[in-house]
C-alpha cells in the first residue's frame, strides 16, 4: 500500500495525549486513579463546570467536564478526555494501572489547504488503494458536520486501530485559526498497554510522540508531513475551548436575542421567572 501524502507546509501547533481510559483493581491503584479524578473534578469545578452521578460500563461514579471516576465491587475505572488528559497523563503513567484506550494527537496549521481538505485526503486514500488486498478490511468514512467541519476517519471506531483527520478551526468554532487541522490517532485494546509504555517510557518526549502519531498514520497509508520535519520542542496549548463552552456560546447566539426581544416587550418578569423555574427546579417543589 503506496502512503498517501496529507499537507505540505503545515506548522505545528500541539501535541500531547487527548483522551485516557485506565483501569485498576482495588486497593492503591484504585486510591491513586481516585486522587487523581479529585484533581480532575477540583479542575473542572474551578472552571464552573457541574459534577454529576453517571455511568460506563457498569462502574458507577460521578464525572464533569474531561473525567470521570467509578467503581465496581473489584475495580475502578478512570477517564480523562481533552486538555484534562494532557494535564494530568503523567499521574496516570506513575500508577500500575491498565490503560485501555488513549488518544495521541497532533494540531497543524497549513494556510495552503482548504476547509474541504479532509474530503480531498480521503478521496486520494480511496483512488490509491482500491483493489489493493491489503487495505480491503480498513474502513474509512468521511463525515460532513456542516458548521462543525469535515472528518476523514481511517479504520473502523471499534478496530484497536483508529484514527481521523478533522478541521480544527471549524469544530473549535473559531477558537483555533482558520486553516487549523487536529490529526488523532485513538490507541485501543490489546494495542494501548505496549504503546503506552512505549511513550510513558520517554516521558511524553514531545519529538517522539509526534514521531508516534506520524508512524500511526503511516500504517493506515496515510504520510503527514511537518515543516522542518519532525520538531524537538513543540509548545503545546493546554487551553481548549471544551464542550460546556461551545454549547454556552451556542446559547448567548441563540437564546440571547429571543430574551432580549420579549424583555423589550414588556415581559421581563416572566422571563426571570421561566429562567428562575429551569435553573433551579428544586424550588418550584
Amino acid at each position: 500500500m503506496g502512503l498517501v501524502t496529507a499537507f505540505y507546509n503545515a506548522e505545528v501547533l500541539e501535541v500531547g495525549i487527548d483522551w485516557i481510559t485506565a483501569t485498576g483493581k482495588e486497593g492503591d491503584t484504585c486510591e491513586l486513579l481516585a486522587t487523581i479524578a479529585a484533581e480532575a473534578r477540583t479542575g473542572a469545578e474551578e472552571c464552573g463546570f457541574f459534577t454529576r452521578r453517571l455511568a460506563f460500563q457498569g462502574y458507577a461514579g460521578y464525572g464533569g467536564e474531561g473525567w470521570f471516576f467509578g467503581t465496581r465491587p473489584d475495580s475502578a475505572c478512570l477517564r480523562l478526555s481533552g486538555s484534562t488528559a494532557h494535564r494530568l497523563c503523567r499521574d496516570v503513567a506513575m500508577v500500575d494501572c491498565h490503560v485501555s484506550r488513549f488518544d495521541a494527537q497532533v494540531t497543524l496549521r497549513d494556510t495552503t489547504v482548504g476547509p474541504d481538505y479532509a474530503r480531498q485526503v480521503i478521496d486520494a486514500w480511496r483512488n490509491d488503494t482500491r483493489g489493493k488486498a491489503s487495505v480491503d478490511k480498513l474502513r474509512t468514512k468521511l463525515v460532513d458536520a456542516g458548521m462543525d467541519g469535515t472528518t476523514a476517519y481511517f479504520g473502523a471506531k471499534a478496530a484497536a486501530r483508529h484514527s481521523r483527520i478533522y478541521d480544527k478551526h471549524a469544530e473549535s468554532q473559531g477558537t483555533y485559526p482558520p486553516h487549523t487541522w487536529r490529526c488523532e490517532a485513538e490507541i485501543k485494546r490489546q494495542l494501548a498497554g505496549p504503546a503506552w509504555e512505549r511513550i510513558t517510557g520517554v516521558d511524553f518526549d514531545r519529538g517522539f510522540l509526534l514521531g508516534f502519531i506520524k508512524g500511526w498514520f503511516a500504517h493506515q497509508g496515510v504520510h503527514l508531513t511537518f515543516q522542518g520535519g519532525v520538531p524537538l520542542e513543540v509548545p503545546i496549548v493546554t487551553r481548549v475551548t471544551s464542550d460546556a463552552e461551545r454549547k454556552l456560546e451556542w446559547l448567548k447566539k441563540t437564546a440571547q436575542p429571543v430574551v432580549r426581544q420579549l424583555c423589550e416587550a414588556g415581559y421581563s418578569a416572566q422571563v426571570a421567572d421561566a429562567l428562575y423555574g429551569w435553573l433551579m427546579p428544586e424550588a418550584e417543589k
